[in-house]
């Protein structure tokens, strides 16, 4: 049975963020507080701006079992966050790290027939309900367009990605890989932007340590219980074991409606149509050493999980993602 939710929204600076106050049965968790202050909009090239950049204050840790168990999801469309990895988050979040989610975009063009600026409303509005089910602590959108993230001025977009995940300061980021999961532009793009960004934040006093690419559709393919193949998964990863939040994980999906999530049923039912385990390849790592099997837990702050492993070898990462000590 999905664990009962009280959540609430709360708007926290023009249309940029949201910041939420939620709290599953048993979490400990009341309130967190997010306060933050705009700047002028800079302009990003034709026909738009840069949305207005903004600054955290006020932050108030909330059942996290330290003030490093931040992870921050950098996506390109609202659904992404359900689909690709609503049980690890959900499971995350329900452990009591602060997981934070930005979008860079509202996915204005994936309503068919629907003008842009209506689609991007009503996939909001669904990306809202979908944080509200997986627990995540704020939701934050760049403002950039569905599909035109490949045009995007390369070095406007890393600098404001940087100065989000500045603020946040996570300990462990996940995005898209090279190859965007399912090739989409858009994916590869928001990927290849978090891994700038993160390799230009990694060492500072506080910086990111992980940086973990979704694996393939391929890789996510798997009866409950069998770690895919290394070479499916390209170098070391995370096994994450989400049975426990597959429920969380379908009713995520269901609120993103104007997609025609497969999943109608009720989410308890629905459930054993889901794989048991999410996969994250592992494509940067501020250790000293690559790390071995197994690897107890997506950041270390947390509680070791059994079902959490290393695949492949631990060596770095190839010339697409060099690890610490390599060329960036």
């Amino acid at each position: 049975m999905v664990p009962p939710i009280r959540a609430s929204l709360r708007r926290a600076g023009r249309r940029q963020s949201w910041e939420w106050v939620a709290a599953s049965k048993g979490a400990g968790c009341a309130a967190v507080a997010l306060g933050r202050a705009a700047v002028p909009a800079m302009p990003f090239g034709a026909g738009g701006t840069q949305p207005a950049r903004t600054r955290l204050k006020n932050y108030v840790s909330c059942g996290v079992t330290s003030m490093k168990d931040i992870i921050v999801v950098v996506l390109a469309h609202p659904d992404d966050e359900s689909f690709g990895m609503g049980g690890t988050l959900a499971k995350y979040a329900a452990q009591g790290a602060a997981v934070h989610l930005v979008l860079a975009t509202r996915g204005e063009a994936g309503i068919p027939s629907t003008d842009p600026s209506r689609a991007g409303a009503i996939r909001e509005a669904e990306a809202q309900a979908a944080c509200a089910v997986l627990g995540l602590r704020s939701l934050d959108f760049l403002g950039y367009l569905d599909g035109q993230l490949a045009q995007i001025d390369l070095e406007l977009a890393v600098d404001l990605l940087t100065s989000r995940l500045r603020l946040l300061q996570p300990e462990v980021v996940i995005t898209f890989g090279p190859d965007g999961v399912s090739g989409h532009p858009d994916h590869i793009a928001v990927g290849r932007w978090t891994t700038m960004a993160y390799d230009r934040l990694c060492t500072e006093p506080g910086g990111p340590r992980m940086l973990y690419y979704l694996a393939s559709s391929a890789a996510t393919q798997q009866v409950c219980g069998s770690p895919p193949a290394a070479e499916t998964v390209g170098g070391p990863a995370a096994f994450i074991d989400v049975s426990p939040y597959l429920s969380r994980k379908i009713l995520a999906m269901q609120q993103h409606r104007s997609q025609n999530p497969p999943y109608s049923g009720a989410p308890e039912s629905e459930a054993g149509r889901l794989a048991c385990h999410e996969v994250f390849r592992l494509a940067r790592w501020e250790d000293a050493e690559a790390p071995g099997e197994p690897v107890t837990a997506v950041f270390t702050g947390l509680k070791a999980e059994q079902n959490v492993h290393a695949l492949g070898s631990a060596t770095r990462p190839s010339e697409d993602q060099p690890g610490k000590g390599e060329a960036r």
